[in-house]
This record gives structure tokens, C-alpha cells and sequence, in this order.
């Protein structure tokens, strides 16, 4: 089942649709804190990085909207997620915590393709 899943993914190059190509959500290309239920590329990557396999090419496209995402002050910006019923985090979600945790899962992730 995993890799059928993942097969899904790749087939579509994490954010695309099949059919046409068109990125199926804008968030899928926003990296947000709490996580949660919430689907993004870099969550999906850094999937594929724990697995332990090499890079599959098909998501050279979706490393390279990762590096693009990274300002200027070699951040990664945060999206920050609303919840509902209560804090999955303690602090603020837009505190610079979260802003490392993002930027530690984009390196990771850049480190395993070999573009950091």
C-alpha cells in the first residue's frame, strides 16, 4: 500500500494533477506548522527522505519550488495552520521555533537530494 501511494505521488510530481498538469492546491506548495492532516510538498519529501531511497527524479520539480521558497534571509516562510479547538504547539506557531523547525525540515530534505 505504500508504495502504490507513493507511486501516486510520484506519478503526479508530489502537487500536479495527472490529467493536466495543473498544480491541484496553491497549499501544497505553502509549508504551514501544525502539520496535522495537512498535505505539502516538503511533508512528502521529507517522506521519501526517511524511507532511504535516492531521489527519484520525478520530484526534481517540487525540490526546486523548496529552494525557490527560501527568502532572503535564508528562511523558509511559515503558513501558519489555524486550529480550532486548541494549541498543537507551545507558543505561537509564527515564533521563530517554527520557523527553525521548517527551515531543519527543508535543509534535511535539500541535504538528501544533494542540493544543500
Amino acid at each position: 500500500a505504500r508504495v502504490r501511494g507513493e507511486q501516486y505521488l510520484l506519478e503526479r510530481g508530489l502537487f500536479r494533477s495527472k490529467r493536466s498538469g495543473e498544480i491541484v492546491d496553491d497549499g501544497y506548495l505553502e509549508f504551514g506548522l501544525p502539520q496535522r492532516w495537512r498535505y505539502d510538498i516538503l511533508r512528502a519529501l521529507d517522506h521519501f527522505r526517511r524511507v532511504g531511497d535516492p531521489p527519484d527524479p520525478r520530484v526534481s520539480e517540487a525540490l526546486d519550488r523548496v529552494e525557490q521558497a527560501r527568502d532572503a534571509d535564508g528562511r523558509w516562510p511559515l503558513v501558519e495552520r489555524k486550529v480550532i479547538s486548541h494549541r498543537h504547539l507551545d507558543g505561537d506557531v509564527g515564533d521563530d521555533h517554527a520557523l527553525r523547525w521548517n527551515a531543519l525540515r527543508a535543509m534535511r530534505v535539500l541535504r538528501w537530494a544533494g542540493r544543500l
